[in-house]
């Protein structure tokens, strides 16, 4: 037996050493022996166990790793340091990192279970381990360099530590990849792509459009963002308004190291419909002039009626009257269609209130002509108004409108000599036109000021007349299905009117009768305006010039009878007109388009012939009230129409 023998050596019985020391060192050992008598030796021995050589690692040791990776497993460079060490070592260590870049040391331990098969491997980072299994060196290259780069590393073991050895590491700089990307816009509208939120390669130094195709349909720019590290790169591109189809704009991207191949960016472009080709857009425009032109055909109406009273002894009289009208107007717009008017003497109220007939017959002998009362110097106040409620059906490209129009007026007659007289008013208006049943609606007021007159050059014949300068103002709304939403703007104008009238006046006995011309004029302007509420399917509306010239062949008849509780007036009017101009053109385009407007709207129905009858009755009582009720039926091209009027007026 022995004693002090070093750790992995043991003596045999018959005196051999065998085994493997684990422990370099000086070890006295002591050995007992024992004979077949059972004497007893022992021998001291001095046992030197040498150390093992340093480990030899291999160098140099060359590799190469793309630019800017990262220590992620796949993107970084990594070498098996142990597969490069000859010897017994623990641990191997580096003694000198790259000058651009870095390396971890990464360290797995093979353990087994029984029968030695691999249970698991683990990679832990530890500066050493009891067993050291694979030691492996991960280098990543510090970002934008690209060369040559080294480290030195050494083995540590039992013998020592190795002599230095260096790696090599090559990093290999890679220019970008840009990939292709589809988009969709719309026409008019920037669209911004993000070019390099797909693309591999950053970070990235540029972004350069090569090409734009169609050349002349669309703007490209590059709009970079972010820091150097971390830069991105929009590509923004505008379609042209109106414009439908494919857009493909070429680019590239660079990095330190490069250009990309060039990638394309393709965009899908559609256009926003035509406004001019809307119904509702269409009626809309339609019903803004419309109303102008009913504003200012009721003034019209009213000042010329007014005009027509003075013709008899009702000159110089205070009178207050109100005329309701409900119209039915398919494809047009209203008529003036006065009411006729009665001219009762004061000596036919004088012959009502007392029934005596003879003082209404004491003025109308059989064929005598009619001529006005002399009413020098005296003046007269009046008021009046109509109220018309109206429907135009829906015609083609356009959607049907409900209008309902009032206009009052008043003024001051002076009675400056015989058979003249002049006068000076004023007027307001309100229109409310609602179409494609409530999808859009106009709302419309307007405010005027006139002059009138009328005179008699000779006996039976009189000249009537009026001019008067309004000023309008709209509120508007419309219903766009593309945006989902509700357009509104507001819009103002101005328009100047005036009509001229004569005629002759004849009384046969108790029949009345009046044949007249009368020519109108509407000259107006209305401003321009940009709708609001609809996002890109607002439209704007440019200047509008409106101008109306018609004319007018009339005949009126009237027929009086007393009757016990007042005067009887039968009556009857029929006209035919002729609208000399058409309708002016409205410019619009979307309001996000520059430069002048692309479409154009064209006014429905102004230039066409015009016939009205109208028949009525009226009754003038006693108190001085009038009452009257008219009834009317007009025709146009495709088009009829029906009226209903009734008048309360009263002297005082």
């Amino acid at each position: 037996s022995a004693t002090g023998l070093p750790a992995g050596v043991t003596l045999a019985a018959n005196g051999t050493l065998s085994g493997t020391p684990t422990t370099a060192g000086s070890y006295t050992v002591t050995v007992a022996i024992t004979d077949a008598h059972g004497a007893t030796g022992t021998a001291t021995y001095t046992l030197t166990v040498n150390p093992p050589p340093p480990p030899v690692v291999a160098d140099p040791v060359t590799t190469s790793v793309a630019a800017n990776t990262k220590t992620e497993a796949g993107k970084s460079v990594s070498l098996n340091l142990s597969s490069l060490v000859t010897g017994q070592f623990d641990d191997i260590r580096v003694v000198t990192q790259p000058a651009h870049g870095t390396v971890t040391i990464s360290r797995t331990l093979a353990m087994r279970g029984i029968g030695g098969s691999p249970l698991m491997a683990m990679a832990i980072a530890m500066s050493s381990v009891s067993v050291p299994g694979q030691i492996i060196a991960v280098y990543t290259p510090e970002a934008g360099y690209q060369g040559t780069d080294t480290f030195q590393y050494v083995a540590v073991g039992p013998g020592g530590t190795s002599a230095p050895a260096t790696a090599t590491i090559q990093v290999v700089g890679t220019a970008p990849t840009a990939q292709a990307i589809t988009a969709s816009a719309t026409d008019g509208q920037s669209i911004s792509v993000d070019l390099t939120a797909a693309a591999a390669g950053g970070p990235f130094t540029a972004a350069t459009v090569t090409s734009v195709s169609p050349a002349d349909q669309a703007t490209a720019t590059i709009v970079s963002n972010g820091t150097a590290e971390a830069r991105t790169f929009r590509l923004q591109v505008t379609p042209k308004a109106r414009f439908n189809g494919t857009i493909e704009v070429g680019y590239t991207l660079a990095n330190v190291f490069g250009t990309s191949a060039p990638a394309v960016v393709t965009i899908n472009v559609t256009a926003r419909p035509d406004p001019s080709q809307d119904a509702k857009v269409r009626a809309m425009s339609d019903a803004q002039a419309e109303a102008a032109r009913r504003f200012s055909r009721a003034q019209v109406a009213n000042f010329m009626s007014h005009a027509e009273a003075l013709h008899g002894a009702e000159c110089g009289r205070s009178i207050n009257g109100l005329r309701l009208g409900s119209t039915d107007m398919p494809g047009s717009s209203h008529m003036p269609g006065q009411p006729i008017e009665r001219s009762l003497s004061e000596r036919d109220r004088r012959g009502a209130r007392t029934g005596d007939p003879s003082e209404q017959d004491e003025r109308r002998d059989e064929g005598r002509d009619v001529a006005p009362a002399g009413c020098g110097g005296r003046v007269g106040l009046w008021s009046g108004g109509t109220i018309d409620i109206g429907t135009r059906d829906a015609i083609t490209g356009r959607s049907k409108v409900t209008a309902t129009t009032s206009g009052v007026s008043a003024g001051v007659d002076l009675h400056v000599a015989k058979g003249i007289t002049l006068g000076i008013g004023g007027g307001l208006g309100h229109d409310r036109s609602t179409i494609a049943g409530g999808a859009g609606q106009v709302n419309s007021d307007s405010q005027v000021v006139a002059i009138y007159g009328s005179a008699s050059p000779m006996q039976g014949w009189f000249v009537d007349g009026m001019v008067a300068h309004g000023w309008l103002d709209y509120s508007l709304r419309r219903l766009d299905e593309g945006a989902g939403a509700l357009a509104t703007a507001d819009r103002s104008g101005s328009f100047t009117t005036g009509a001229l009238s004569s005629g002759i006046d004849r009384t046969t006995g108790a029949l009345r009768w009046s044949v007249y011309g009368r020519a109108e004029y509407l000259n107006g302007r209305l401003n321009r305006y940009i709708e609001e509420g609809a996002g890109i399917y607002n439209l704007r509306f440019d200047d509008r010039d409106l101008q109306s010239v018609t004319g007018a062949l009339g005949v009126r008849l009237a027929w009086q009878r007393p009757v016990p509780f007042g005067v009887l007036t039968g009556r009857l009017r029929t006209e035919w007109l002729h609208e000399f101009t058409g309708g002016t053109r409205q410019g619009l385009d979307y309001a996000d388009v520059t430069g002048p407007s692309y479409y154009s709207l064209l006014a429905s129905g102004w230039s066409r012939e015009q016939f009205m009858f109208a028949p009525g009755i009226g009754l003038a009582l006693p108190s001085g009230w009038d009452v009257g009720l008219d009834v009317g039926v007009r025709v146009a091209n495709g088009e009829r129409a029906a009226t209903t009027g009734v008048q309360v007026r009263k002297q005082f």
